[in-house]
């Protein structure tokens, strides 16, 4: 399969920010986890590395249940740039993303001190950039996307990034998201992840946004079936193609 990238320098840059706005934050000597949920190794695995060097199998017990069963929003705050690290470069293979980016909505971000949303908000969207510039990416537009639902109010600043996106990237992602979320030629109402059920808001806000540029997206969907090899590939896109056909009459 062909990749296309892009620059994750953006990617870097923020990720170095958190470390930055969330420095303040030392790692406590017991981190609370519920010890009916949780055992001893548990928590000695969070403190096995230094916070950079921590391993997705250290955290992922935390990266599960933080502010839900394990921890403070101090906890949170300590453990997020390394979370977050590992989340654009790596993954976990468990929990989902939904769940570690949700722990920004569990803490009630948006109420944290300006320069700490600050630097979460660059995070976010240098993130998103990062995934619209590569194709295949670490993760499914569609389970991306839903994590930024679940942290943000606003989904207009990633919708617009992605429209203004240039390159045959975004529009394999777009393809990709439809493929997620639509039965033969038709859109899903609502959209498929199970995750944004919660956040009906910025559900409609993604939905209508896809009907909206569907016909901005068809010539670009039939540039990158014209430049394409994979079957695979070459599948996904005459979906989007009958699709976004259908929507834009």
């Amino acid at each position: 399969m062909v990749a296309w990238g892009g620059d994750g320098s953006a990617l870097d840059e923020a990720i170095e920010g958190l470390y930055l706005a969330f420095e303040a934050y030392p790692l406590r000597l017991w981190t609370e986890p519920c010890t009916h949920c949780h055992t001893a190794e548990d928590e000695r695995a969070v403190h096995r590395h230094p916070l950079r060097e921590l391993r997705p199998e250290d955290l992922s017990g935390f990266a599960a249940d933080s502010l839900m069963t394990w921890g403070e929003v101090v906890d949170l705050k300590h453990f997020l740039p390394r979370l977050f690290e590992i989340l654009a470069t790596q993954g976990f293979p468990y929990p989902d993303t939904e769940t570690i980016v949700g722990a920004l909505d569990r803490g009630a971000w948006s109420t944290w001190p300006a320069s700490e949303q600050a630097g979460v908000a660059r995070y976010l969207m240098a993130w998103w950039r990062a995934h619209l510039t590569t194709y295949p990416a670490l993760h499914r537009t569609d389970s991306l996307l839903s994590a930024l639902a679940i942290a943000t109010e606003d989904m207009g600043p990633y919708l617009d990034e992605w429209l203004a996106a240039e390159g045959f990237s975004p529009t394999l992602h777009f393809a990709d998201f439809v493929e997620d979320n639509a039965v033969h030629s038709t859109v899903s109402e609502p959209l498929t992840n199970p995750w944004l059920r919660h956040r009906p808001e910025q559900e409609r806000q993604v939905r209508e946004w896809l009907l909206h540029v569907a016909d901005a997206f068809l010539p670009r969907l039939e540039a990158a079936f014209l430049d394409a090899e994979d079957d695979p590939i070459l599948e996904m896109l005459a979906h989007a193609i009958d699709v976004a056909a259908a929507t834009a009459r």
